[in-house]
């Protein structure tokens, strides 16, 4: 008896020693979150464009993203998804909301919404960890994936390069946009089995703007995700990301993603009257699950202002900070997507 007392003392004791060093090292091995967002989003522009020329008119902002063997060349939204319509709005890459040209922003965000919170209900079977840097001509991606339960392959990942808050008078009354991508980085197969971590290097060249002036490096980001690939798979549909995160360059640390975070792809034409809807709600939903607008950029976010009338008929609330973006003036005909 006093054998066994004794030996519950010495375990006693050893729990109260080592018990807080078994605790850390555990928590140790469970990541945690940082610079976490809910919404990663990226927007694209078509190219080749229908009106060819920022000159006449048409959109600067497209560049060839895709291109299959025997195919033509064309933005990743065409190429990759076939879309053909403006605007369109993917959520991880399989909840897909196209509004036409009688849409208001109300409707779009609501849509838009709908499917964000359909996707956010979703478990994040991987973990990205986040880190990168510029050199004179490359932006890199250091990213490790920590996979706690996608099963089977066919899953890669890949990543674009994006300018944030891009000043240009698109005559549809948006005049900054926001996650404006610019590059798409090298992909690779993500092989990572259930349990385990693989670190993948990934680089693309930074291009020009348009006028030929280097982009604002202040303002360079990137959307990391994995997609599944595996139109076998019996867990994840054709093209369903899994799993996403940001990393914005010059931000404090890295992006550790471990909570779910849902890919919204945009495509959007600064020739698109209709387009400011999609824009307003994207830019909306960014502010509140995603990537915020700075705020020496808010001035700039004019889009149109609501008259009065509205301001009373929406009344306080999420209506009434969407007022100043929500409707194209009577004067102006609106040009949807094709």
């Amino acid at each position: 008896m006093a054998r066994g007392r004794a030996l519950l003392l010495v375990s006693l004791s050893l729990l109260v020693v080592f018990g807080p060093l078994f605790l850390s090292s555990v928590a140790a091995q469970v990541p945690s979150g940082r610079n976490e967002v809910d919404l990663a989003v990226i927007a694209y522009h078509p190219k080749p464009d229908p009106f060819d020329d920022p000159a006449r008119g048409g959109d600067p902002f497209g560049f060839h993203a895709y291109m299959a063997p025997g195919r033509v060349p064309w933005d990743w939204m065409r190429g990759y998804y076939g879309e053909a319509s403006f605007p369109t709005a993917r959520f991880d890459g399989v909840g897909r909301v196209a509004n036409n040209p009688s849409s208001d922003i109300l409707a779009v965000e609501e849509d838009y919404r709908r499917e964000f919170e359909a996707r956010r209900e979703h478990d994040a079977p991987l973990i990205l960890n986040v880190t990168g840097r510029l050199n004179a001509t490359h932006a890199l991606l250091t990213v490790k994936v920590v996979n706690r339960g996608a099963e089977g392959d066919g899953l890669f990942l890949r990543a674009a390069l994006y300018t944030d808050q891009v000043r240009f008078d698109a005559k549809n009354g948006v005049e900054v946009h926001r996650f404006l991508a610019r590059a798409r980085f090298n992909q690779t197969e993500a092989e990572v089995p259930v349990g385990e971590s693989r670190t993948y290097q990934l680089a693309v060249r930074i291009p020009n703007e348009y006028t030929g002036e280097p982009l604002p490096r202040d303002r360079l980001g990137a959307v990391v995700y994995v997609q599944n690939e595996n139109d076998a798979s019996t867990r994840f549909k054709f093209k369903e990301v899994l799993q996403s995160a940001v990393f914005r360059y010059g931000q404090e640390g890295p992006t550790v993603q471990s909570k779910k975070a849902v890919l919204l792809e945009f495509y959007t034409a600064t020739w698109c009257d209709a387009c400011l809807y999609g824009d307003a709600a994207v830019d909306h939903l960014a502010a509140q699950y995603g990537v915020q607008t700075t705020p020496e950029a808010e001035p700039l976010f004019r889009y149109f202002t609501a008259p009065p009338a509205l301001h009373a008929v929406l009344g306080a609330g999420v209506l009434g900070a969407l007022a100043a973006a929500l409707i194209l003036p009577a004067s102006r005909p609106r040009k949807g997507g094709r």
